[in-house]
């Protein structure tokens, strides 16, 4: 009589010790500071023809922006950022305003925002993705680069 309640003991056990080990991987995931998830992905993908829309009309400006690194004195831990943009032909676009949302591949939750020329805080050496925005009256250009930070 007193067996009876080992088996449903033992099936009950296992199930907890199943979620437990679930919820411990989870914690360890989500913790993790190279973990990133895009923000409103689903957004994203719902207004997949508006980018398509953009993508044509950065093709019909032919605009290139070129961004240019320059590493500060040690101590301070910036980065001189700055972005050139020309047109079709190779011509300066100066009265254009760039912003940058950049991160590096290794932290992708750490996110810098900017409206360049700035000194922006990169403490990580390596791989960066630049999301640019050039804007100049009612013409929107937008460009994803990826540098190499020194």
């Amino acid at each position: 009589m007193k067996r009876d309640w080992i088996w449903p003991a033992i099936v009950v056990g296992l199930l907890v010790l199943g979620v437990g080990a679930n919820v411990l991987l989870m914690l360890y995931a989500t913790g993790d500071p190279s973990f990133a998830v895009e923000p409103d992905y689903y957004a994203k993908a719902l207004a997949w023809d508006d980018h398509m829309a953009q993508e044509r009309r950065n093709a019909d400006l032919g605009w290139t922006i070129a961004l240019d690194l320059a590493s500060g004195p040690a101590s301070t831990g910036l980065v001189g950022v700055a972005a050139t943009v020309t047109d079709r032909q190779g011509a300066l676009i100066e009265d254009a305003t760039v912003s940058i949302e950049a991160f590096s591949y290794a932290r992708g939750n750490e996110k810098v925002t900017a409206v360049l020329p700035a000194d922006l805080p990169l403490p990580r050496k390596g791989l960066w993705e630049f999301r640019c925005t050039a804007r100049r009256g009612e013409d929107v250009f937008t460009a994803v680069l990826r540098e190499d930070v020194p």
